[in-house]
């Protein structure tokens, strides 16, 4: 829209003869142009205020919003007005430029399709390879394979040790798992999520329990460890897969105008990459309080954990998920530098309109 409005703005009179009546009478060119920005501006903003007040209305029916909700939201909205600004200012500079509002229309429309539709895929397409991502899904993959047979290695050794591999089947009945070397992981999931604490385990099976108590305590810390070497690997793919990748696309795609406002407004409403970081360590943190939990609770080599004929958990006490995200000034130093940006462009773009328009003849 920003585009429409603007490309036969100086074309248009320039085309028809009046910007030479208009120049004709006691009024800067400065002020035409500024005359311009502003009536256009204005014209502009109100179906993009009003688009904004509905989506709000709708939004405010369903879900409560905070004080700094309603902030992001301001902060998200004044991004737009410089964001549909620049557009406005990139159509000026094209209607500025050239005397046929024919061919000014045709370059706007250039313009818009390539930095709207063409750099941004092409950058993505270029920086994100996909036959070198997949080679390096696959090797991460295979790196944490070695890292779980290793895990089922010990397991193994663990019930040859205790000399029950031969007795797995009933060990697993009594004691109401199944061993992962058994069962594939469908069965596995399914099997766990269809239990969670035996209620009595019966007086055959009672023989098991000290052995279990043993397994418990050897296989959780194991368990735990294995997994924790598995993440250093993938964290790894991930940072030099995606993190990295993203982090190159972001600076490339502030070439173009829809680059900068994608990032100032995630940064707004939280939802960037450092806004992801954050909810990732929430939830290692969250992982980690778990863990430190069920240590101090000895709950791998107790029998309360796996059976509850001798008292129960009190699964009340158990550390529970919780996100902060970060508070609207921490969005905003995220999003003040593209916004600034956007603001410096319009400056800019204003500037050149001026210098090319004081130069042009009517």
């Amino acid at each position: 829209m920003g585009l429409i409005f603007a490309y036969d703005a100086i074309a248009g009179e320039r085309e028809r003869g009046t910007l030479r009546l208009v120049l004709a009478q006691p009024i800067g060119r400065g002020q035409i142009l500024l005359a311009k920005y502003i009536s256009a501006m204005a014209c502009l903003l109100v179906p993009l205020i009003l688009s904004l007040l509905f989506a709000l209305l709708m939004l405010t029916r369903s879900i409560p919003l905070s004080t700094a909700d309603f902030l992001r939201i301001v902060g998200i909205v004044l991004t737009s007005f410089a964001y549909l600004s620049l557009f406005y200012l990139i159509g000026l500079l094209i209607s500025v430029a050239t005397r046929r509002t024919g061919t000014a229309l045709m370059l706007a429309m250039f313009v818009w399709g390539f930095l709207i539709l063409v750099y941004p895929n092409l950058i993505r397409a270029t920086v994100n390879p996909g036959g070198d991502i997949q080679a390096r899904v696959k090797t991460a993959h295979n790196q944490i394979q070695q890292i779980l047979d290793e895990y089922e290695r010990e397991c193994q050794k663990f019930l040859e040790n205790e000399g029950i591999v031969g007795e797995m089947s009933e060990f697993s009945k009594a004691l109401g798992f199944y061993h992962q070397a058994d069962v594939d992981p469908v069965t596995l999931t399914t099997y766990i999520e269809s239990i969670s604490v035996l209620s009595e385990i019966r007086p055959d099976f009672e023989k098991y329990v000290p052995v279990a108590k043993r397994y418990y305590n050897f296989i959780e810390p194991l368990a735990t460890r294995t997994v924790e070497k598995a993440w250093r690997i993938r964290k790894q793919a991930l940072d030099e897969l995606y993190v990295k990748q993203a982090t190159t696309d972001r600076i490339l795609l502030k070439f173009s105008p829809v680059g900068i406002y994608d990032a100032a407004t995630q940064a707004w409403a939280g939802t960037d990459l450092s806004g992801l970081r954050d909810f990732f360590n929430a939830a290692q943190r969250y992982r980690k309080a778990k863990i430190d939990y069920f240590y101090a609770k000895n709950a791998f080599a107790s029998r309360e954990w796996f059976v509850a004929d001798k008292g129960a958990v009190d699964w009340r006490t158990l550390p529970t998920f919780t996100f902060q995200r970060s508070d609207v000034g921490t969005n905003a130093n995220r999003a003040l530098p593209d916004m600034f940006l956007l603001l410096i462009c319009n400056l800019v773009l204003f500037m050149v309109i001026m210098l090319i328009f004081l130069k042009s003849e009517v």
